[in-house]
């Protein structure tokens, strides 16, 4: 099997050494648009040198010789920018995708990669590993099965500070400080869009706003707020949605405010804590992960989903909501 990676930084690094570890035999290939050497595992730098030398991985020189290479399957982990295009240009030589989060550019090309996944039946997958999440999947089953009555109320943030995520490297050059790589904080941490169309679908309503508030002088918004309204068969609530660059002090997770009790999430702490409408008890649940395993899981699922040729709930046809999301939180 022929695997290519284009782009080996921080997040290219971690999906390689997963693929290493799930498809054993596999002669992996790379082409890369930097000349960095920096060896990074769980963001950190562990050393400089040879990327290609390090990994064991085979260099490509340009665009047109990975194109004709026809790997079985690419991961597409380059600036933001780049994914749309890249997964287009390589569904038509029917290669399967792993396309890093998040997946933007025109709707013309979207549409047409659509065509081609169809077409070719290939497998595809967004990297959204939160959805493996131990909490996420329990908040899935409390929805599913609607034991809590009617939700009144959710609130989501991912507040972070963005010169502290790759201490290696200067972050205003980085594709999440420059919005002609793709990037601005709604991009960068669209993990949450994905999770609010997973669990409520589409808003009927949204007010939006985004702004670059100039405290860590980026060339991309470093600050987006949302009030979305969300419509049942007999009912409607609001969601608020806070993303931030700018906070020092980090801060990730949700409340869903239900009619009988209310989920309180904390994903840096992975820990839940339920509040009981009826007695005002709170119960408290720690959920101990290994970071990497959700990543790890994610590659395994793209092996299982090329083997049984059947796509996984991070396809690109399973993920249209988090597209449209996205889309009505853009304008």
């Amino acid at each position: 099997m022929k695997i290519l990676f284009l782009g080996l930084g921080s997040i290219g690094q971690r999906h390689l050494i997963n693929v290493k570890k799930t498809f054993k035999n596999a002669n992996i290939f790379a082409l890369r648009t930097t000349s960095h050497q920096n060896i990074i595992k769980d963001t950190k730098l562990i050393k400089k040198t040879s990327l290609e030398d390090y990994y064991n991985i085979k260099k490509l020189n340009n665009y047109k010789t990975a194109l004709k290479l026809r790997p079985d399957l690419t991961f597409i982990c380059n600036p933001s920018s780049k994914h749309l295009v890249d997964a287009h240009n390589f569904s038509k030589i029917k290669s399967h995708l792993f396309i890093e989060k998040p997946l933007i550019g025109s709707h013309k090309t979207y549409k047409k990669l659509m065509h081609q996944v169809k077409k070719n039946k290939l497998i595809t997958m967004i990297g959204y590993q939160t959805r493996f999440h131990p909490i996420i999947k329990y908040i899935e089953n409390v929805i599913k099965k609607n034991r809590d009555g009617k939700i009144i109320y959710a609130e989501f943030k991912n507040l972070s500070y963005l010169p502290k995520y790759h201490i290696y490297e200067n972050y205003k050059k980085s594709y999440a400080s420059n919005k002609n790589l793709g990037g601005g904080v709604l991009l960068s941490q669209s993990h949450e869009i994905d999770l609010i169309s997973h669990f409520f679908g589409l808003p009927i309503k949204t007010h939006n706003i985004s702004y670059n508030s100039g405290s860590i002088d980026i060339k991309a918004d470093d600050n987006f707020s949302s009030i979305m309204l969300f419509k049942r068969k007999n009912y409607q609530f609001n969601l608020s949605l806070r993303l931030s660059f700018t906070q020092f002090y980090s801060e990730r997770g949700f409340t869903i405010c239900f009619e009988k009790k209310i989920y309180k999430v904390d994903l840096i702490k992975n820990e839940l804590k339920i509040i009981s409408r009826k007695n005002k008890k709170i119960i408290k649940k720690i959920f101990k992960i290994n970071k990497n395993d959700l990543f790890l899981r994610e590659i395994k699922l793209l092996k299982k989903s090329i083997k049984n040729k059947k796509n996984n709930f991070l396809s690109i046809l399973a993920n249209q909501n988090t597209q449209k999301l996205y889309f009505k939180l853009k304008r």
